[in-house]
């Protein structure tokens, strides 16, 4: 069981900082705007590295089965 969290963790991680971001984004609009764009920078960077490592290890894996 543990290793399939682990997996799970691995795969969609990215979507759980991204979606954690958002959340403390909505609710700290406007207190900090530092902050403000630090997790508007998270929003935008977190999908676009987990969408790049996720083609990686497919493409990984491909080449691993040939």
């Amino acid at each position: 069981m543990f290793k399939s969290y682990v997996k799970l963790v691995e795969k969609y991680g990215f979507l759980f900082i991204a979606c954690f971001a958002l959340v403390y984004l909505f609710t700290s609009w406007g207190e900090n705007w530092a902050l403000t764009w630090l997790h508007i920078g998270a929003l935008i960077t977190a999908p676009i590295i987990g969408v790049s490592d996720m083609k990686g290890s497919q493409t990984g894996r491909d080449q691993d089965e040939e």
